[in-house]
């Protein structure tokens, strides 16, 4: 199995995205990115937080939005390109008994 998949190639796409995504994460461990962290509440009165990091410029490169309940949790993080377009996007949710999903999705271009 794990031969067959080290015979499958990465779309240039989304080697593109990864690069995106690693590019944000490091600049972000460098102290290049400004953070900010926020928290509310959502209509039902659940605690949410939203952390943003932007580069020099301005430019949103990361939004990352997360909350829950005394049972469940959900998160949303989005990271965007030097020129602000949403380039990966990965929302996790789960719950106290174990169970868990994760969606990802990316914009090539």
């Amino acid at each position: 199995m794990l031969a067959i998949l080290a015979l499958v190639a990465v779309p240039a796409g989304v080697a593109e995205v990864r690069s995106v995504v690693a590019q944000v994460e490091m600049a972000h461990l460098q102290g290049r990115l400004s953070a900010e962290h926020r928290v509310g509440l959502n209509a039902d009165q659940l605690e949410i937080t939203c952390d943003r990091w932007r580069d020099a410029s301005g430019t949103v490169r990361r939004l990352t939005h997360t909350g829950g309940s005394s049972d469940s949790f959900t998160s949303l993080a989005q990271t965007y390109d030097a020129a602000g377009r949403l380039r990966f996007a990965v929302w996790r949710g789960g719950a106290v008994n174990g169970t868990h999903n994760e969606t990802r999705g990316c914009t090539l271009t």
